[in-house]
């Protein structure tokens, strides 16, 4: 609770309020709310209290005082280590992730439609990584960023596998930036405890095809089935835990890589993850889809 985080005496509720008042004014980039304050300046407002953990740690607030609206705190991981084959040759000195739709990178797209309960990033990165790296730096979008190197190809399970020694046991968002999705969506996945989004599309072979119970829970998914037994598919995003990690996948059949789908369809059996289902996805595998979704914007 707010008062009992700030009961160390009155200098420290002083010393917050100025700090959110110099901020009140300040431009944020990325749509970063301005009374937003990062870790750096959370140390410094509470610096005289003893125990010096930024109270971003897991606690979860409501709207209280001074008109501030306080969120739990989330990890986003984003998974950039692939080699855009099929947007070759855009891809050959350009990572997918930083490829742009009207002027404007998908990673920073997709990153700007991060609600607040984001706070810090974990980005996995692979072919081209230094350029990533580059564009990012320490801090991307008013939060700070800690990079993990993927050096083999093994789908999207193994990808996040990386990251989990930065995951401790609360929930994270993971994300793809391969695509263009609608940022309400992405704001309601984030306030489930565990969740996804989904979309209809007409040819649901190349996805992760979702089938769902009459409450909107994931029942099953089943990764580039031949014959898919709806036309859900999962999107870029997700909501989970580090529980996932306790179902490994197997190999697929068809192309050796281990994905993620099958260890939320396996988790999914034992925990209720929403399905939210957007009307606005925009995928783009190939150079044509990035062109279509340049006209998007025309």
């Amino acid at each position: 609770m707010w008062i009992c985080f700030f009961c160390g005496g009155a200098t420290q509720l002083l010393v917050l309020r100025k700090g959110l008042e110099q901020r009140s004014d300040t431009p944020q980039a990325c749509g970063v709310a301005s009374w937003r304050l990062d870790n750096c300046e959370w140390r410094r407002a509470i610096s005289r209290r003893r125990d010096p953990t930024p109270p971003t740690a897991g606690r979860k607030y409501t709207k209280s005082f001074f008109g501030v609206t306080l969120y739990t705190i989330m990890k986003a991981v984003i998974l950039a280590a692939g080699e855009g084959v099929r947007l070759r040759p855009l891809t050959l000195t350009t990572p997918k992730p930083l490829l742009t739709v009207r002027g404007k990178p998908l990673l920073l797209r997709l990153v700007e439609s991060f609600p607040e309960e984001i706070d810090e990033l974990i980005i996995v990165v692979g072919y081209l990584g230094d350029k990533i790296k580059e564009y990012c730096g320490d801090t991307f979008c008013g939060r700070p960023v800690r990079y993990v190197t993927q050096e083999k190809v093994g789908g999207t399970y193994k990808a996040l596998e990386l990251c989990k020694p930065f995951l401790d046991s609360k929930p994270f968002m993971l994300f793809f930036p391969d695509d263009l999705l609608d940022a309400k969506a992405i704001a309601e996945c984030a306030k489930e405890p565990l969740a996804l989004i989904a979309a209809r599309v007409e040819d649901a072979r190349p996805f992760g095809v979702i089938d769902i119970d009459s409450r909107g829970f994931v029942k099953d998914i089943v990764e580039k089935p031949e014959v898919p037994p709806t036309n859900l598919v999962a999107t870029s995003c997700y909501k989970l835990s580090a529980d996932v990690f306790k179902y490994t996948p197997s190999a697929h059949p068809r192309t050796g890589e281990y994905y993620l789908s099958e260890s939320i369809a396996r988790l999914a059996k034992e925990q209720k993850i929403r399905v939210i289902i957007t009307d606005f996805w925009f995928p783009i595998a190939n150079v044509e889809d990035l062109k279509n979704a340049n006209n998007l914007f025309v």
